[in-house]
């Protein structure tokens, strides 16, 4: 589903069979890649927690 590069955008990423979520430190980046077939939300800590834990790890 994501290529290497890409996946290196984000801190962590969980994918299923419909997209993908993911938490990244560069929005601005991702809405350029992206344009509107992206929706971005303000991460809670829970979520930051979660990922830096998982890390680029498939749920």
């Amino acid at each position: 589903m994501i290529d290497r590069d890409l996946r290196s955008e984000f801190v962590g990423i969980r994918e299923n069979k419909y997209g993908f979520e993911a938490l990244t430190n560069n929005v601005q980046k991702i809405k350029s890649i992206f344009d509107r077939e992206v929706v971005i939300e303000k991460a809670t800590l829970e979520d930051i927690m979660l990922y830096t834990v998982r890390g680029n790890k498939s749920a």
